[in-house]
C-alpha cells in the first residue's frame, strides 16, 4: 500500500464548466447551521451517533458518517483504497453493502452509498469559526472495534498549515480506526473529519503522544455533488499536475515540512506492520532478501523513520511482518518488539517538532545515534525469530 503524505498535499484545482441552474441539479447537501446552542455530552453523543458508521473492507477498517437520509456516507479516501465497495454497520447494528461513489486521493475523503432512505443523519458546522481551545468531540470506532461508537472529548490545538491545505490539529483522541469519522463541536455539528496523526504509531498501536488531525469540513463541503456523482480524483492526476507546471521555491514552512515527511505517519486501518530494514540499522537481508512480500498492499509502515539520517548509511529494503491484525494484536511476543521500537519513536518525535519550528535536524540525530547502535542489533534478532515463527518473506522495493 503506498503511503500517502498526511502534510504537504498540493492543491485541487477544480474546473467547473458551464452555468447550470441550482433546481435541475437535484443535489441534496447535509444541513448547514448557524446554530451555536451548547450541548451536553450526552446529547451530542445522542445526536451524532446514529450517523457515525463503521466501514470493513478486504483492505482494513475505518469509521465514516451518514450525511444525507438517501444513504450518501463520507468517509477518508484511505479508508477504502484499493476496493470499490465496502461493509458498512450502523451504530444501531443495520448491516449494509455500500458501492464508493467517487474519491479524492488528494484531500483523502471518499463519499459511500448505501441502499434505502430516510437515514439519520450529521449536521454540517462552520470550521471557518472554530477557534483554538474550542471544545470537540470526535466519534468513531478506533482499533477496528465494532462494539459501540467512542466518544472522546478535546479541544482545538491549533489550525496547521502548509501552503493551501490547513489542518485542525486537536487534542481530542482519533486512533487507527477512527479515520473518517465526524469531529464535532459542542453544538454536535461536524466541523471536520477525523484523519490522521504523526508520531508515535507502532504496527498500528500508539505509543505515547500523537499529533491528531482532522480536515476542516468547509474544505469538503463544495467536493461533494461531484464526488456522489463520481468522480475520482486520485494520486496520480496530483504528481502529472505537479511535473507539468514550472517549479518555484518553495517557502521556508514548506521546505521546514517538506523535510519531515518521511516521518509523517498515516493512521493505516490495518493492524498489521511494516518496518524498514534501515531503521533497525545498516544490515544486509541478501540471504533472503529474493522472497517477496506476501501481500504488500495489506500493509501499513509501522513507524516513521528519519529518512535524512538513514538515506546516507542505508539501503531502502522492506522487511514486513505480514501478519494479521487479530493476530498481531494476540500474540504477546510482537510486545517485546514493540518495546525495542519505540525507541526510535522519541528521535522521531523530536525531529518532526524541530523541522515544523524550521530548526536544524542534525542536533537529534546526533544525539540519538548512540541509541540506535545499542538497540540494532537486538531488535534485528527479534526481527529474524518472528519472520522465522511466521514465515514472513521479504524483498528490496
Amino acid at each position: 500500500m503506498d503511503k500517502k503524505i498526511i502534510i504537504g498535499i498540493v492543491v485541487v484545482v477544480l474546473i467547473i464548466g458551464g452555468v447550470v441552474a441550482i433546481k435541475d441539479l437535484n443535489l441534496t447537501f447535509p444541513k448547514i447551521t448557524g446554530t451555536q446552542k451548547v450541548l451536553s455530552n450526552t446529547e451530542i453523543v445522542a445526536k451524532v451517533k446514529p450517523a457515525t458508521v463503521y466501514i470493513e473492507t478486504t483492505e482494513g477498517s475505518g469509521s465514516g458518517m451518514i450525511i444525507d437520509a438517501e444513504g450518501y456516507i463520507l468517509t477518508n479516501a484511505h479508508v477504502v483504497e484499493g476496493v470499490s465497495t465496502a461493509k458498512v454497520k450502523l451504530a444501531d447494528g443495520q448491516l449494509f453493502s455500500a458501492e464508493v461513489k467517487g474519491r479524492d486521493e488528494i484531500i483523502d475523503i471518499a463519499i459511500l452509498k448505501i441502499s434505502g432512505e430516510n437515514f439519520p443523519f450529521v449536521i454540517f458546522g462552520n470550521s471557518d469559526i472554530i477557534a483554538q481551545g474550542n471544545n470537540v468531540y470526535t466519534l468513531g470506532f478506533p482499533f477496528g472495534l465494532e462494539g459501540d461508537v467512542s466518544f472522546k472529548e478535546g479541544t482545538i490545538s491549533r489550525r496547521i498549515s502548509d501552503g493551501d491545505t490547513t489542518y485542525l490539529e486537536t487534542s481530542a483522541e482519533i486512533h487507527p480506526g477512527n479515520s473518517g469519522g465526524p469531529l464535532v463541536n459542542h453544538s454536535g455539528e461536524v466541523v471536520g473529519i477525523n484523519s490522521a496523526g504523526f508520531g508515535e504509531s507502532i504496527a498500528g498501536v500508539t505509543v505515547g503522544e500523537t499529533i491528531k488531525l482532522a480536515i476542516p469540513i468547509n474544505a469538503v463541503k463544495g467536493l461533494i455533488p461531484d464526488l456522489k456523482n463520481g468522480r475520482q480524483i486520485l494520486l496520480q492526476e496530483k504528481s502529472s499536475k505537479a511535473s507539468s507546471q514550472k517549479p518555484s521555491q518553495p517557502s521556508a514552512p514548506q521546505q521546514n515540512i517538506s523535510r519531515i515527511t518521511s516521518q509523517i505517519i498515516e493512521f493505516e486501518d490495518v493492524l498489521e506492520g511494516k518496518i524498514m530494514d534501515a531503521d533497525l540499522g545498516c544490515i544486509s537481508y541478501a540471504t533472503y532478501n529474493n522472497m517477496s512480500i506476501t501481500n504488500p498492499s495489506l500493509m501499513s509502515q509501522a513507524f516513521p523513520n528519519s529518512k535524512e539520517y538513514y538515506e546516507q548509511k542505508c539501503s531502502s529494503a522492506y522487511v514486513t511482518l505480514n501478519l494479521t491484525r487479530n493476530k498481531l494484536v494476540a500474540e504477546p511476543e510482537l510486545q517485546n518488539f514493540r518495546r525495542i521500537l519505540t525507541v526510535y519513536i522519541d528521535a522521531v518525535r523530536e525531529l518532526a517538532a524541530y523541522a515544523l519550528g524550521g530548526g536544524s535536524s542534525g542536533p537529534i540525530i546526533d544525539k540519538y545515534d548512540a541509541t540506535f547502535d545499542t538497540y540494532r542489533l537486538e531488535a534485528r534478532e527479534e526481527l529474524l525469530r518472528l519472520q522465522r515463527q511466521y514465515n514472513v518473506k521479504s524483498q528490496y522495493q
